[in-house]
C-alpha cells in the first residue's frame, strides 16, 4: 500500500522498514491537450484565489457594521488555517487521488467552494451574531480544506502531465494564483461598494461554479498517486536514511513564514489603514494594494529565471524579498508626522511587497530541497512530497494567520507600531536565510539537482 506522505506520525520519520520506494507507470498527455489542460489549471488558480481572499479588503469594517469586534472578525478568516491543517494530518488528500480522476477532483473541488462561498454570504443576513459567526467559522475552515486540496490536486497533476515542465507548469500556476490573491482586493472592495456582502459572495459562488463546468473539459487522466507501483530495493536500510526528512529544512520554510505573515498582514490592514486614518474610501485602499499583483507577477518572472538558471542560491533570493517586504511595511505605515504623504507611497509599497512575497514563496521550496539534499545526499519522491506539504501548510496557514492577526491586534497597537513590529518579522526572516549559507556552503559548487517529483 502506498504510504501517504502526509502521516502525522511519519512525515518526518520517512517509512517503516517495510516499506518500498515507487515508481510510476502514468503516461503524459501532449500537444493541444497539455496547453488546454495548463490554460484551465490557470485559470481554476486564479478564480479561487479571488474567491479565498475576497473579504479581506472590507472583512474588518463589514463585521464592525454587524456589531462584531474586529478581534473575532479576525479569527474568523483565520480559522482557515484549522482546514489546512485538519487536512494536512488526514489522508483524505491520497485517498480521493486513488479513487478519482484529476478531471473529477478539480471539478467536484471547484463546485464545493462555490456552495461554500455562497453560504459564507447568505448566513450574514442572520441577525443573530453567535449563529453568524459560527457558521461563518465551520465555512472558513471547510474553504481551508477546498484550498489545501486544490494545491495536493495541482501538484499531482503536473507531476503526472507536465513531467518535462515541472518548473514551468508550477511557476506559471503560481503566477495565476498571485494574480488572484493581488485582485481579490480590488475586485472584493469595488463589489462591496456597490452590490454589498452578500451579492459580493453570490458573484464569487457563481464564478466557482462556471470555473467547475470548465473543468471538465479536462482529459480524464488517472490522478499520478492512482498510477504508483510499489519497487523493493535490497537497500532498506540506506533508503530509510535517505528519506529521512531533515529538520534542517525548516528553516528556510520559517523564513519564508515570516515574510508570508507580513503580506497577509497587508492585505488586509492596509485598505483599513487608507479607510480610517487617510479618510479614503475601501476602493482607493483596494485599487492601491492591486498594484501588489504586478509585484507578484514580476517577481514570480524573475523568481522563474534566477532559479532555473541557478544564477544565485534560493536563500539569497529570499534575503532579498524580505528586505523588500520589510520596506513596503515601512512605506505603508510611516510616522503619524509623515502619515500625509502615506497616500503616495503606499502605491511603490505595495509593488515591493508583492515581489517579495513571491521572490520568497517561490524560492523556499527549492531552499528546502537545497538543503535537504546538502544534509541527506538527495532528494527522494516521499522527501519532496513531505516538503510540499509542510510548503502549503505553512504558507497558508501564516498568510491567513497574518489576515487573523490584523484583527488581533486591532485597537491594541497602532497602524505604525504594530508595522515596527512586522518589519523585525522581516529582520529574522533575513538572519535566517543568512544561516542558511552556512549549510549549503559545505560544497563550493551547486550540485546538480534532481527533479521535485521523479516519474
Amino acid at each position: 500500500m502506498v504510504q501517504d506522505c502526509c502521516n502525522s506520525e511519519r512525515f518526518l520519520e520517512g517509512p517503516e522498514s517495510g516499506d518500498c520506494d515507487y515508481k510510476t507507470s502514468n503516461e503524459s498527455v501532449s500537444g493541444k491537450k497539455q496547453l488546454l489542460m495548463l490554460t484551465l489549471l490557470m485559470i481554476n488558480s486564479l478564480v479561487l484565489w479571488i474567491t479565498f481572499g475576497i473579504r479581506s479588503g472590507f472583512l474588518l469594517g463589514s463585521f464592525s457594521t454587524h456589531g462584531i469586534a474586529s478581534s473575532v472578525a479576525g479569527v474568523v478568516e483565520g480559522s482557515m488555517l484549522l482546514g489546512y491543517i485538519l487536512t494536512f494530518f488526514s489522508d483524505l488528500g491520497s485517498v480521493l487521488m486513488r479513487r478519482y480522476s484529476s478531471r473529477f477532483l478539480l471539478a467536484a473541488n471547484s463546485g464545493i467552494t462555490a456552495l461554500l462561498t455562497l453560504a459564507t454570504g447568505v448566513i450574514y443576513l442572520d441577525p443573530r451574531n453567535v449563529a453568524m459567526v459560527t457558521v461563518s467559522v465551520v465555512m472558513r475552515v471547510l474553504q481551508g480544506v477546498c484550498s489545501y486540496l486544490s494545491y495536493v490536486f495541482l501538484f499531482d497533476t503536473f507531476s503526472a502531465q507536465f513531467p518535462a515542465y515541472f518548473d514551468v507548469a508550477v511557476a506559471l500556476n503560481g503566477l495565476a494564483g498571485y494574480a488572484g490573491m493581488g485582485l481579490s482586493v480590488t475586485v472584493g472592495c469595488v463589489l462591496y461598494d456597490q452590490l454589498g456582502y452578500v451579492s459580493t459572495f453570490s458573484v464569487a459562488s457563481a464564478c466557482c461554479m462556471f470555473l467547475a463546468m470548465l473543468l471538465l473539459f479536462l482529459p480524464p487522466t488517472p490522478t499520478h498517486l492512482s498510477t504508483q507501483k510499489p519497487a523493493c530495493t535490497d537497500e532498506e536500510q540506506s533508503f530509510k536514511k535517505v528519506n529521512r526528512l531533515s529538520p534542517l529544512t525548516l528553516i528556510p520554510l520559517i523564513a519564508s513564514l515570516f515574510v508570508n505573515l507580513n503580506f497577509g498582514y497587508l492585505q488586509v490592514t492596509e485598505p483599513e489603514f487608507m479607510h480610517e486614518e487617510l479618510e479614503k474610501s475601501y476602493s482607493f485602499g483596494g485599487l492601491v494594494f492591486s498594484l501588489s499583483t504586478v509585484g507578484l507577477i514580476l517577481g514570480s518572472v524573475i523568481s522563474g529565471v534566477v532559479l532555473q538558471g541557478k544564477l544565485i542560491r534560493a536563500n539569497t533570493q529570499m534575503l532579498w524579498g524580505a528586505v523588500l517586504m520589510g520596506l513596503a511595511i515601512l512605506l505603508t505605515f510611516l510616522p503619524p508626522s509623515l502619515q500625509h504623504f502615506a497616500a503616495y507611497s503606499s502605491f511603490p509599497a505595495a509593488l515591493l511587497a508583492g515581489a517579495g512575497e513571491s521572490l520568497v514563496t517561490l524560492a523556499a521550496i527549492t531552499a528546502m530541497y537545497d538543503v535537504q539534499r546538502e544534509v541527506r545526499g538527495e532528494v527522494t519522491p516521499q522527501c519532496a512530497t513531505r516538503i510540499a506539504g509542510l510548503w502549503v501548510v505553512g504558507y497558508a496557514g501564516f498568510y491567513f494567520g497574518g489576515s487573523g492577526l490584523a484583527g488581533a491586534v486591532r485597537g491594541v497597537l497602532s497602524f505604525y507600531h504594530m508595522a515596527l513590529v512586522m518589519v523585525g518579522c522581516c529582520a529574522l526572516s533575513v538572519i535566517m536565510c543568512i544561516s542558511i549559507a552556512t549549510i549549503n556552503n559545505r560544497t563550493t559548487q551547486l550540485s546538480e539537482k534532481s527533479p521535485l517529483l521523479n516519474s
